[in-house]
């Protein structure tokens, strides 16, 4: 009667704390993201960037996030509830308490992105090239997804997926290269966080 009953128990957990994601990607407030309008490109300068690599499903950092990372429910199911056999009372509450916690957390981390692409949009730096004026900022996504995991040695982590976006302004004119911008490169980020004090640290 235990297997099944701690099987049903860490399908329960891992669902409530394994991927969400959300549908609307406009910013909610702050400054507006300028949009792609039509402009004459045949010769305003461009801009290339090359999205960073993606490392290791391995690595314990912020970082490009490969497939590997989010694949396998059933092998997280069936290690999550050996982990909840051997918890004792106290790290089991712990692991509760961090798994309810995680997706508040995630809705926090996601405004912050959004604050901080605000900023990015308010500090440009506007450089003069061929006839055009010119920028480059860094945009965020919505979170993408929001996983709980048991780190090596017992603590709970949280693993939070987003894009970060390269975004490049051009026109004849600051007001007018604000209205015309393009994503030239696109980078999967994955942010590990750990739980501390009953609370999730960045």
């Amino acid at each position: 009667m235990k297997a099944p009953l701690i099987a049903g128990l860490a399908l329960g957990l891992t669902l409530a704390g394994s991927v969400w994601a959300y549908g609307d990607s406009s910013p909610k407030s702050g400054a507006q993201v300028p949009s792609a309008s039509a402009v004459d490109s045949s010769s305003a300068p461009s801009l290339e960037l090359q999205s960073a690599p993606a490392p290791s499903a391995s690595t314990n950092s912020s970082g490009a996030a490969t497939k590997t990372d989010w694949q396998g429910l059933k092998a997280d199911i069936e290690s999550t509830s050996e982990m909840l056999a051997r918890l004792s009372a106290n790290q089991r509450q712990k692991w509760d308490t961090a798994v309810a916690a995680l997706p508040g957390f995630c809705h926090e981390w996601e405004r912050l992105l959004h604050n901080r692409e605000v900023d990015n949009l308010a500090h440009l730096n506007w450089k003069f090239r061929d006839g055009y004026e010119t920028a480059t900022y860094t945009g965020y996504s919505k979170v993408q997804a929001c996983e709980a995991k048991e780190s090596a040695q017992g603590v709970p982590i949280g693993k939070v997926v987003y894009d970060e976006k390269n975004y490049y302004l051009v026109g004849k004119t600051i007001d007018a290269a604000k209205t015309n911008s393009k994503v030239v490169g696109t980078t999967s980020t994955l942010e590990i966080f750990s739980w501390e004090k009953d609370r999730w640290f960045y």
